[in-house]
This record gives structure tokens, C-alpha cells and sequence, in this order.
């Protein structure tokens, strides 16, 4: 190992329990994979506390400087995935959120938030962070094939997180940044550990109006969703037709009696009958997300990134 990677490996090992978090990619696991576009990526194998760990300071975006752009599309009620990292044996409570900036903006202002994640939860834990991890094994022996790109220090699992975009109609820049936050209730709820990561993105809404920001000129092209992304137009990602409001009394009397039925919510179905929060279509090519939580509503099919399948993992899926 080199001789910086391996005494980083050991001032973590021998460094207090601590949460870290991150945000790798605006995108799928797929493309964080390959091509991991948030902001300051490159101190990940020798500087990565100043990435995952806890805010020193209040500079936006951690004051990272621009890095790569990813064209990203979002509509409201449509699904959008992010990959995020976490440390294992640390994946701790708290809220968390994922906001669009004007790419102009160094005081977050102009802030719109696409979701959120309220509540004694949050996205370091399931449902959303479904793996079992620990401190006594390697990440790579507990999350093989989802470390983040070129980690050194063996501790990391990646997660895709993919939520129903809210508030696209309100994103006024073309040119923008996603920040995703997460603030660590683990120690306290009045003072939690407060985390930050942004990746620079060149963002096209659509089935609503955009406004042409100052700094949107040239960029009245709509961007081409890539393959596999969450946001791909298609009628999985965007359905059509209405979707009934009806809900259950309490979420503890969903039943597969009560999903509507369907080839996509029988994939949605555990032999027990219990829904899943995802599930891989039969030709492993894509997967549906369930809306285990709303037994009502049919679930939506996306594609896995070119070149992945979809394997079931209990609840969740892995596109690898």
C-alpha cells in the first residue's frame, strides 16, 4: 500500500467511533462508478476526512471549488436515484435532504429542495441504507463491488437513493448545484453532527415551466437523460395516468390484498405476501420501486444503468 494510504488506514483505525457520510455521484451507482462527479472527488484517497466527515465550518458546499458537470433532468412525481456513501458500523439517525442551487448562489438563498427525509430516520439507515454492516470486516467482504472509486481506507459501502422528485417547477437555473445535507442525531438532536456535499449539474425540467435564470444563456437545449438514470422519459418513469390518492387508514394494514393487481406489483410481492421497497423485473434488465408504503399506488419501472443487471437483495435490488 502506499506509504500516505496506509497511514491514513491507520489514524482511522485507531480514530473514535464517528459517523461519515458522503455524496458521490448525482446519478445512479453505475455512473458513480465510473465517473464520481461530486465536488473535491479527488482527495478521496488521501485527504478523505475533508470530504465524509462532519462541517468545520459553515462555507457552502464545504467552499470546494467547481468540478465536472452532470446533465440531469427532473419533473415532479418522477423518481430520481443519487449515490451516497456511508462508513460502516456508523450509519447513524437524522434528517436529510437533497436541494438544487442557482450555480451563482454562495449563500444558499436560492435553495430548492427536490426531497427530504424528515423524522428520528434519515438516509445513513434503512430503508434507504439497507446493508448490515459492521466494524470487524472490510467494506469490500460486506459491500463487494460498492466501495467508493479509489478508497483506501476499506470502510465505505455506496448507496443508491432514489426518492420522488418535489418542487421541480420551482428550480429557476439551467446552470446549478445539487447539495446533498445530512445532520447526525446520533449524539444530539439539538446540536447534531451536520454533514455537506455538492456536485455541479445542468439541470433541464420538464412537464412544467423552467425560468431562464442570468446565468442560463445558451443552455435552451433540453439535456438527454443517460441511459439507466432514474430520470429517463419513459413511460416507467413518467406515468401517464392518474394515480389514485386513496391511502391506508395506518401504514400497518398494507397487505398485498390491498396493492392493486398487476404482473408489477406481484414482482413487488415477498412470498410472504409483504411488499418490497424494490424489486428486479423478470428480465433483470430494470427493477420496479414498489411504494411499499403506499399500498394503492402501482409501482414504476426504471431501467438499470447499459452493461448492469438487476440482482434482488431482500427488500432492495443491487444494478451491477
Amino acid at each position: 500500500m502506499h506509504a500516505a494510504a496506509a497511514a491514513l488506514a491507520l489514524a482511522f483505525a485507531c480514530a473514535p467511533a464517528a459517523a461519515h457520510g458522503m455524496l458521490v455521484h448525482p446519478g445512479p451507482l453505475a455512473a458513480a462508478r465510473s465517473a464520481p462527479a461530486v465536488r473535491s472527488y479527488a482527495l478521496i484517497d488521501h485527504e478523505i476526512d475533508s470530504l465524509r466527515s462532519p462541517l468545520a465550518g459553515a462555507s457552502l458546499c464545504r467552499g470546494a471549488p467547481r468540478g465536472a458537470v452532470t446533465p440531469i433532468t427532473l419533473a415532479n412525481g418522477s423518481p430520481f436515484t443519487v449515490t451516497m456513501a456511508f462508513s460502516i458500523g456508523a450509519q447513524h439517525i437524522g434528517p436529510c435532504a437533497v436541494e438544487i442551487l442557482d450555480a451563482n448562489d454562495r449563500t444558499g438563498a436560492s435553495a430548492v429542495t427536490i426531497t427530504s427525509v424528515a423524522g428520528p430516520r434519515g438516509c445513513a439507515v434503512a430503508p434507504i441504507a439497507a446493508f448490515e454492516t459492521d466494524k470487524l470486516s472490510p467494506a469490500a467482504s460486506q459491500c463487494p463491488g460498492r466501495l467508493p472509486p479509489k478508497l483506501v481506507t476499506n470502510d465505505m459501502c455506496m448507496f443508491e437513493w432514489t426518492f420522488t422528485v418535489t418542487n421541480a417547477d420551482k428550480i429557476k437555473c439551467t446552470d446549478c448545484v445539487l447539495r446533498w445535507t445530512w445532520a447526525g442525531e446520533h449524539i444530539s438532536t439539538t446540536n447534531p453532527e451536520k454533514y455537506e456535499n455538492c456536485a455541479d449539474v445542468r439541470v433541464t425540467v420538464v412537464g412544467g415551466s423552467q425560468s431562464s435564470g442570468s446565468n442560463a444563456a445558451g443552455s435552451t437545449t433540453p439535456t438527454r437523460p443517460r441511459r439507466g438514470s432514474a430520470t429517463t422519459k419513459s413511460k416507467a418513469a413518467a406515468p401517464t395516468r392518474a394515480v389514485t390518492k386513496t391511502r391506508p387508514s395506518q401504514a400497518t394494514t398494507t397487505t398485498a390484498a390491498s396493492r392493486p393487481a398487476s404482473a408489477a406489483c406481484d414482482a413487488c410481492r415477498k412470498s410472504s405476501g409483504a411488499p418490497r421497497q424494490m424489486a428486479c423485473t423478470s428480465d433483470a434488465t430494470g427493477f420496479y420501486a414498489c411504494f411499499a408504503d403506499q399500498p394503492s399506488r402501482e409501482p414504476v419501472r426504471m431501467a438499470c444503468a447499459a452493461g448492469t443487471s438487476c440482482v434482488q437483495a431482500g427488500d432492495y435490488i443491487h444494478c451491477q
